[in-house]
């Protein structure tokens, strides 16, 4: 498989495909694809994935994913017990995958998914961890999706990857276009007694300051004040009182 990395990346013009088009023109079974791809090591699934349209198009098919790298047919779930290991399994796998890759990150966050039918609250939190992950690595489109799908299987850990993804975005170079709208969505977690709502606002008003907005420092301040009078939370209200005295 060595090979393999020799061939570039596909370009605009060898673009995916329709699922039509490329049924037209293949020569072999999508199920005779998925079958000699079950013995390659996934790092090397994703140079297969650049070959040819039908060959993206195999490698990214969900059930060739969970076929291909998952093995989800080998993972036993009959017992409580099992599923439990089953869905740590899974988040196990995804956080071993390389984000900088667009055939792992899919793989990630397809094994999260998975994870999910065993235990959402561990796949949310697996999810989670990906979005921070991701946006370390600047994959912002990828920490979006984690941390919808997070919020979609536990409310909270999808909040905390909310406050993650909006930190990440104060130091892009885009921040002035976004920074109204990533305090909305800063105040809305605070608001609900996420206390990452709290450190994301911190991290903004500390920015703006950076960048003389002060009308969006004193925003935020007001924001905080109204906060710290209907959080029900002592702690979280001391918190707030103290960031306050520091804007």
């Amino acid at each position: 498989m060595g090979a393999l990395s020799s061939f570039p990346p596909l370009s605009p013009e060898r673009s995916f495909k329709t699922e039509k088009e490329i049924t037209k023109k293949k020569r072999v079974p999508n199920a005779l694809i998925v079958h000699i791809f079950s013995f390659v090591p996934m790092q090397n699934l994703s140079q297969c994935s650049r070959v040819c349209s039908f060959w993206k198009f195999c490698s990214f098919d969900r059930t060739a994913l969970k076929i291909i790298v998952f093995r989800s047919k080998n993972i036993p779930v009959n017992t409580r017990q099992e599923k439990i290991k089953a869905a740590w399994k899974y988040r196990e796998i995804s956080s071993k995958c390389d984000l900088n890759d667009p055939f792992q990150t899919a793989a990630a966050i397809a094994a999260c998914e998975e994870g999910a039918k065993f235990n959402t609250h561990n796949a949310a939190y697996g999810l989670k961890e990906l979005c921070n992950q991701a946006c370390k690595k600047k994959n912002f489109s990828a920490a979006a999706k984690c941390q919808q799908l997070a919020h979609k299987y536990y409310a909270d850990a999808g909040n905390q990857a909310l406050a993650i993804l909006i930190k990440a975005k104060i130091e892009e170079p885009d921040f002035t276009k976004n920074a109204e709208h990533l305090i909305r969505l800063s105040q809305n977690l605070l608001l609900i007694g996420n206390e990452g709502g709290l450190h994301a606002l911190s991290a903004i008003a500390k920015k703006c300051k950076e960048l003389r907005f002060f009308d969006k420092v004193n925003s935020i301040a007001q924001i905080m004040q109204i906060a710290e009078k209907r959080i029900q939370r002592d702690d979280l209200k001391q918190k707030i009182h103290n960031q306050i005295r520091q804007l």
